[in-house]
């Protein structure tokens, strides 16, 4: 599992024994081990304890806070993270207008009847 998504309103993420496990009012509702994260993101009103926030940023996971609805408010990158190395690679290839332009045309897909989404 490399990225953990967070979507159960009210809930509190926090560390036990080196893992990361969330609850709600007092049950126990997930647990999943940090070696096997890569990744968390936290949708709408949910919380982290600083124990396992300090956790997730000493292991390099990196963590995104949203609204219900998906728009992105923050993030928490650890000092170093674990992707530099790709992410200087995409800012090198931004500057090839080649590249930039033929990516899209490479990844996108037609679809037959309009693409539907809702909005909540």
């Amino acid at each position: 599992m490399p990225t953990l998504y967070l979507t159960e309103q009210g809930s509190l993420a926090r560390l036990d024994s080196g893992r990361l496990a969330v609850a709600k009012d007092g049950q126990a509702l997930a647990e999943v081990p940090l070696e096997q994260l890569e990744g968390l993101c936290i949708f709408g009103n949910s919380q982290l304890s600083t124990q396992l926030i300090a956790k997730l940023l000493e292991r390099g996971i990196e963590t995104a806070f949203f609204t219900m609805n998906g728009r992105l408010k923050g993030q928490l990158t650890p000092a170093k993270a674990r992707n530099n190395e790709l992410r200087l690679a995409q800012f090198q290839k931004s500057g090839d207008k080649a590249f930039v332009l033929a990516v899209p045309r490479q990844k996108s897909i037609r679809f037959e009847k309009p693409l539907r989404v809702p909005i909540w």
